[in-house]
C-alpha cells in the first residue's frame, strides 16, 4: 500500500523550521559580537584615560624635580589607581626632551566570544606628554586676561603702515589674544615663540619664529614676572635748571615732578635717580629728554647717560609723545643697582613705571626716535607705540596690561636675558 506523500505545505514549513534555526545562530553570533566589541571599547577608553592621566602625572612629577625611579613608580601607581597596570617595557621617559610615553595594554575578557574565536583579544592605547620651557626669556608681555579677546586687550599689531617689528632673543606672550589685523604688512619677526591664552589671530602670517619655536595656545596665564617689586617713592620735589651747556636745555634732579618743562625747552637732562610724575609729562615735537651722568653740568657730556627710573604716580601720572619726540634714557642698573632711594625695581632694570595708583595709559605715538634700555612696566595700563620710520629700540621688555604695535614704527626689542620663573606648561601631544 502506498504511503501519501508529505504534502507541500509540510515541505515548507520545514524549510523555514531550518532557516530560522540559522538566522537565530547568526543573530546570536552577532549579540555576542557585539557584548564582547562594546566590552573591549570600553576598555580600550578605560586604557586611553589612564595612559593620559599616567603620563600627565610623571610629566609633572618631572616639572618637580623627580628622580628616573620615581617617574617610574608614578607611572605604575597612576596605572593602579585608574584599575590598569602600567609595564615599566611600555613607558618611555625621555628627561633631556622633556617628553613621556605611556602605552597601556590590556587583555579582554570574552563573554561570549570565546565560542567562537580563541586567538589573542586585547586593546593598546598610548599618550604622550611634553613640556614647555621651564624659563623662558620675554620681550612682551600682556597680562591682561579677556576670553572675548576685545579690540583693545592683548597684543595687536595694527594699522596700514609699514612698521618692522623684531623680538631679538626673546617670546612674547598674552593672557587674552594675539593679533594682526588685515591691514599690518610687514612680517613680526620673533627670535622666540608666541604664546596667547586665547587664541592667536594672525590670518596673513606675519609672524615668524626660527625652527624649533612656535605659535601656540597656552592653557594658564603668565604670571606678573615683577608683582614683588616694591614702588619707590620720592620724598622731596626735584628741582629745574637752566643748562649751563645748551641756551634751550635745562636740567632735572630727582624727586617729584608735575610733568617735563615745556616752551621753547628742546633738551631735557635728568641726572641720574628716580623721578615720580604726578600730571602728564609729554615729550614734546623735537624734545630730547636723556638720561645723563651725574656730572654733566660741569663737563657737558652724556658719558655713559646715567640712569634713572621714571615712575608715573598719582591719579595724573602720565607719559605722552608728540611729534618728533625723542626719550633716550636707561635703568640705573646700568649704573648702580643699589641706588639710594630705589627698591628691587631699580635692581631688575625698570626703566619706565605706571603706577598701579596711576593706571594712566602710555601712548609713545609720533616719530620718536627713542632708545630705552630697560623695563617698561605697566602692569594695569595699555602700551601703544607707532609713528613714521625713525627707530624706536628698547632693550629689556614690555610689561603691561595691554600693548599696540602700529604706523610706522620700527620697533627693536631685545629681552632681558634674565629667564623669568614659571610654572611649565604640560601638554598632550599624543
Amino acid at each position: 500500500m502506498n504511503q501519501p506523500e508529505p504534502s507541500r505545505n509540510h515541505r515548507q514549513e520545514g524549510q523555514v523550521l531550518i532557516m530560522v534555526a540559522v538566522a537565530s545562530a547568526i543573530l546570536l553570533a552577532f549579540a555576542a559580537l557585539a557584548v564582547d566589541a562594546g566590552l573591549a571599547m570600553a576598555e580600550r577608553r578605560g586604557a586611553q584615560n589612564t595612559a593620559d592621566a599616567a603620563s600627565m602625572a610623571v610629566a609633572r612629577a618631572m616639572v618637580d624635580g623627580a628622580e628616573l625611579q620615581e617617574l617610574e613608580e608614578t607611572a605604575e601607581y597612576y596605572g593602579e589607581l585608574n584599575g590598569y597596570e602600567v609595564i615599566l617595557e611600555n613607558v618611555a621617559i625621555d628627561q633631556d626632551g622633556r617628553t613621556v610615553e605611556i602605552v597601556v595594554q590590556v587583555d579582554v575578557p570574552r563573554i561570549f566570544l570565546g565560542a567562537f574565536y580563541d586567538g589573542d583579544w586585547s586593546v593598546s592605547t598610548s599618550a604622550e606628554a611634553s613640556l614647555s620651557a621651564v624659563q623662558e626669556p620675554y620681550a612682551m608681555i600682556a597680562l591682561g586676561e579677556d576670553p572675548n579677546c576685545q579690540n583693545n586687550t592683548g597684543i595687536r599689531f595694527s594699522g596700514g603702515g609699514n612698521a618692522e617689528i623684531t623680538i631679538q632673543e626673546g617670546s612674547i606672550g598674552s593672557n587674552a589674544c594675539i593679533r594682526t589685523d588685515g591691514n599690518f604688512q610687514n612680517d613680526i619677526l620673533v627670535d622666540g615663540n608666541v604664546e596667547a591664552l586665547h587664541g592667536i589671530n594672525d590670518s596673513h602670517g606675519n609672524i615668524v619664529v626660527p625652527p624649533g619655536n612656535s605659535i601656540r595656545s597656552r592653557n594658564s596665564p603668565i604670571e606678573d614676572p615683577f608683582d614683588h617689586w616694591i614702588e619707590p617713592t620720592c620724598s622731596a620735589n626735584g628741582t629745574v635748571t637752566d643748562d649751563p651747556n645748551d641756551n634751550r636745555g635745562v636740567i632735572l634732579t630727582p624727586g617729584t615732578h608735575s610733568g617735563f618743562p615745556g616752551g621753547n625747552t628742546r633738551r631735557i637732562n635728568l641726572l641720574p635717580g628716580v623721578y615720580c610724575i604726578d600730571d602728564r609729562a609729554t615729550v614734546g615735537s623735537n624734545m630730547v629728554v636723556r638720561s645723563v651722568d651725574a656730572d654733566y653740568e660741569e663737563t657737558g657730556q652724556v658719558g655713559d647717560g646715567g640712569g634713572v627710573l621714571l615712575v608715573m604716580t598719582g591719579n595724573n601720572g602720565e607719559l605722552r609723545f608728540n611729534g618728533q619726540g625723542s626719550l633716550q634714557v636707561r635703568s640705573i642698573a646700568y649704573l648702580n643697582p643699589s641706588f639710594a632711594g630705589c627698591t628691587n625695581a631699580c635692581e631688575e632694570e625698570a626703566v619706565i613705571w605706571v603706577s598701579q595708583t596711576s593706571c594712566r595709559d602710555m601712548d609713545a605715538k609720533g616719530g620718536s626716535s627713542t632708545a630705552i634700555r630697560g623695563v617698561i612696566y605697566a602692569p594695569c595700563s595699555d602700551v601703544s607705540i607707532g609713528g613714521n620710520p625713525d627707530t624706536n629700540v628698547l632693550e629689556g621688555m614690555i610689561v603691561a596690561e595691554s600693548v599696540e604695535i602700529h604706523g610706522n614704527a620700527q620697533l627693536n626689542l631685545v629681552a632681558n636675558q634674565d629667564p623669568i620663573d614659571s610654572t611649565p606648561e604640560i601638554y598632550l601631544t599624543r
